[in-house]
């Protein structure tokens, strides 16, 4: 069940959440299993086969389900395991709590509604601005250069810089470029990063991950794309910061060069169903004039 923090704790009002079974094909295999397998079908180049026909052990994957209720956005909840069990000489069963943790629910309804909050609006719902944004850099060529040797990985591994910043994205903004610490965001938000009149790229910003940031790099890297004047997306390369709430696109060629005109970009979000990561929401059509 899930409940309210600041209820009283000896009333509260809980959200009671039911659970269902379901099948996956993400299952464990012990060492125990994975012997037996190997030998009725063993891998490599002449290794004896068994005498008999036999077929592998195929383990079958269970999950459970929860149908959580419509909860309150950017609001702390408290979510309850309880197991069920009955004495075999019991009649009743009984109900202990097992597990408990709190967590925050987000600000957002869905994907969508949090890529396009950088559209501001009035009262009404009518979009009054969009939430873009400058941030004028300081940076010498030395700076540029070593920023182009970052983007496309020819700086020695015994670079200070990268011994400081581990992360990419720190060690640009942080480590490279100085920037000072920028206000929270609190919608989407696209920030045109220049140095003089030169489009260096853009930052995009959201109080909230985009994406899970346990997401791995190769699922990651096409989650944010741009593409400018109808040109190809390819022409484009993401730095995605290690929470996933940020993101530096700039140019594919690490010029740090970015033209102005109309800036297309394509948003999508991706979970994990036990066996791949699918894209479950794309937001596309976020077009920006930049000049």
């Amino acid at each position: 069940m899930i409940i309210d923090p600041v209820d009283s704790p000896t009333n509260p009002t809980p959200f009671i959440v039911g659970s269902d079974w379901e099948r996956h094909d993400s299952w464990y295999v012990n060492s125990d299993v994975q012997s037996l397998n190997s030998m009725m079908q063993p891998d490599g180049t002449g290794a004896p086969l068994p005498c008999v026909v036999t077929n592998q052990f195929i383990s079958i994957g269970i999950n459970s389900v929860y149908l959580v209720p419509a909860l309150k956005p950017l609001k702390a909840y408290t979510a309850i395991f309880n197991a069920k069990y009955k004495k075999a000489s019991a009649t009743n069963f009984e109900s202990r709590e097992v597990h408990r943790y709190v967590f925050q629910t987000s600000r957002y309804r869905d994907f969508e509604e949090q890529v396009m909050s950088y559209e501001l609006k009035d009262d009404s719902g009518i979009v009054v601005k969009e939430a873009l944004f400058e941030i004028a850099l300081s940076t010498t060529p030395a700076m540029i250069n070593k920023a182009q040797s970052m983007l496309n990985n020819s700086m020695l591994p015994t670079d200070p810089l990268g011994i400081a910043h581990a992360d990419k994205f720190d060690r640009l903004f942080s480590g490279i470029f100085e920037m000072i610490s920028q206000q929270a965001a609190v919608t989407t938000e696209f920030n045109v990063v220049k140095s003089g009149n030169r489009i260096l790229g853009i930052l995009i910003r959201n109080p909230e991950p985009f994406n899970d940031p346990k997401l791995p790099e190769s699922e990651l890297e096409d989650t944010i794309s741009l593409s400018i004047n109808g040109a190809s997306r390819n022409n484009h390369q993401v730095i995605y910061a290690k929470d996933n709430a940020a993101a530096f696109v700039t140019n594919a060629n690490h010029s740090l060069n970015m033209g102005m005109g109309t800036y297309d970009f394509e948003f999508k979000f991706k979970l994990y169903d036990g066996t791949a990561y699918n894209t479950e929401s794309t937001i596309s059509n976020v077009q920006l004039t930049i000049n």
